[in-house]
């Protein structure tokens, strides 16, 4: 199965060219064969077997023919391609178009050593050109379920066009992959490859002014849907220190965070969204995350309430 080199009946091995058992031509970091003074470029020498990635190698062996054996611009070969998930772009040209840049979610978690990921979804409906196009049409599929509390997945489905922001959990949240499903997704993700490659954060993202009417508004979206997603996890953390520390209502919850130096105003709010009714009862992490977000005041302590 998959793609074979055509290279049979051509002879190579009788001219010093080394041949794979699959038909694609070895070749070294500089596109050379076995046989000096022999390049080869493009879906002869094997994966990723892309136009895009075929033009650049052809590019690059030109290159390393006449720079005198000193390598010029950054490899092109299959391997150093294939390492670095930022080094290029793939457009899948389905309706609607697929593409993709950097790393996935899982492939984060695989990584030596892991990286700790968060995911930002901008869906078509939600931009204003969606709603021209998109809403209320079969393209739209459902809405996503709110992010909320410990039973939030990162792997929520997605059922309709969206694009996917992947970065980096620790500040300043520099993004590491971008993926794209629906209208001109094989355009857009060269902006997300720009981003990828110069280790852009969602800060940088939602700096730009983005034009309207159209899709790269989706970068926005998904970019406040990280920092959103981090916001929820944090939340979630501060219910789980308030939860085992044992506190018998609001005004124990108001005094262990203000004998932690939290914000004054920020601690009564949160206190607020925690305690439920006359009896203070702590509220489930859900509802008290749902409250925080109603909440029309800082909710940022200014501490790190886990610190003794």
């Amino acid at each position: 199965t998959g793609r074979r080199a055509g290279t049979d009946g051509l002879s190579l091995e009788e001219r010093g060219v080394q041949v794979k058992p699959n038909g694609d031509v070895a070749v070294d970091d500089r596109l050379q064969t076995a046989a000096e003074g022999v390049y080869a470029a493009g879906d002869i020498v094997g994966a990723p077997q892309l136009a895009s990635t075929g033009i650049s190698q052809a590019e690059a062996a030109i290159d390393a023919m006449f720079s005198d054996g000193k390598t010029v611009q950054k490899s092109a070969s299959p391997a150093a391609l294939l390492a670095d998930a930022a080094r290029y772009p793939i457009g899948i040209w389905t309706i609607p178009e697929i593409a993709f840049v950097g790393v996935t979610a899982s492939h984060a978690a695989q990584m030596d050593p892991p990286l700790d990921i968060v995911e930002g979804r901008g869906r078509y409906s939600q931009s204003i050109r969606g709603h021209v196009h998109t809403a209320g049409t079969s393209a739209e599929g459902e809405y996503l379920a709110g992010r909320s509390g410990a039973a939030a997945q990162a792997s929520q489905a997605l059922t309709g066009p969206a694009l996917k922001l992947v970065a980096r959990t620790d500040a300043p949240h520099e993004i590491v992959g971008v993926h794209i499903f629906g209208t001109d997704a094989c355009e857009l993700v060269h902006y997300g490859t720009t981003l990828v490659q110069e280790r852009k954060t969602l800060a940088d993202v939602l700096a730009v002014c983005y034009a309207a009417v159209t899709y790269h508004e989706l970068f926005k979206l998904a970019a406040l849907d990280a920092l959103d997603e981090l916001q929820r996890r944090r939340w979630c953390e501060i219910h789980a220190q308030l939860k085992s520390a044992n506190l018998a209502g609001r005004v124990e919850v108001i005094k262990y965070l203000r004998d932690r130096g939290a914000n004054t105003e920020a601690t009564y709010n949160v206190a607020r969204a925690l305690c439920l009714g006359k009896d203070d009862t702590l509220a489930p992490v859900d509802t008290f995350v749902k409250r925080l977000r109603r909440t029309q005041g800082p909710v940022e302590l200014g501490v790190d309430i886990d610190a003794e």
